[in-house]
């Protein structure tokens, strides 16, 4: 759930921030010291500082402006919520034959396991009408 109180609620959040606003936020954090825990998790994902997102968890001890405009809205971070790829929302990765299935639906077909059985009928009435 994002958070957009203000003052910002005490809590726990996280919270993508670009480059550019990197240096700010870190100030914004450190002239709260009594207000704000910021160390909880952090994450580069990018090349490097000066170009990329860095994820933060942190705690907002006591009710606190937070400046949306320069940082955005931060999101409430459960307990589940321990790193940047636990905020993803993924779907499961597909299976080949469950997207082959899937395809030959659109187009009318027969999914694989009818089109295997149809298979193994028309193979058998082949060496059938030989004999």
């Amino acid at each position: 759930m994002i958070e957009r109180r203000q003052p910002l609620p005490v809590g726990r959040y996280w919270l993508d921030v670009r480059t550019g606003s990197l240096d700010p936020f870190l100030a914004w954090a450190r002239s709260n010291p009594t207000r704000i825990e910021h160390s909880e998790a952090v994450e580069t994902r990018g090349p490097g500082r000066s170009i990329g997102v860095t994820f933060f968890i942190f705690r907002v001890l006591q009710p606190t402006h937070f400046d949306q405009r320069s940082f955005g809205f931060p999101t409430v971070a459960t307990p589940d919520v321990q790193r940047a790829a636990d905020t993803a929302q993924r779907p499961d990765a597909p299976k080949p034959l469950d997207v082959l299935n899937d395809l030959l639906n659109q187009v009318h077909l027969p999914s694989l396991d009818g089109l295997g059985a149809m298979i193994l009928l028309a193979g058998a009435y082949l060496l059938m009408k030989d004999k």
